[in-house]
């Protein structure tokens, strides 16, 4: 089915991109504040494991494999923020580059 689209006068279109450019703009600092609450989590807690881990006395194969283990799960945990960095700073730059495009409409 092909519709026909409305059309809408500028006054109204000009309403749309405001709004449009309002909800870009808290998405993308809503992106940004939770990708630092986020960081700020895993790196407490990546601190915290391995400073639990430094104190211990690693004198059996218990206690290296739970110095091994908590290493593994600092790293991780630090690569999953990256990654979650990465994905999110795409769609960040999304909504900016969508605000720029906005504002080259409006003038």
């Amino acid at each position: 089915m092909n519709r026909v689209p409305e059309v809408i006068s500028a006054a109204e279109r000009r309403v749309v991109l405001l709004k449009e450019y309002e909800l870009a703009q808290q998405d993308a600092g809503l992106w940004s504040s939770r990708v630092w609450q986020i960081a700020g989590v895993t790196a407490g807690a990546s601190v915290a494991g391995i400073a639990v881990v430094a104190t211990r006395d690693v004198s059996s194969w218990t206690d290296v494999c739970l110095v091994i283990v908590t290493a593994v799960v600092a790293v991780a945990a630090i690569v999953a923020w990256y990654a979650i960095l990465l994905r999110w700073r795409v769609w960040a730059l999304i909504a900016y580059r969508r605000m720029q495009e906005i504002e080259a409409e409006l003038g």
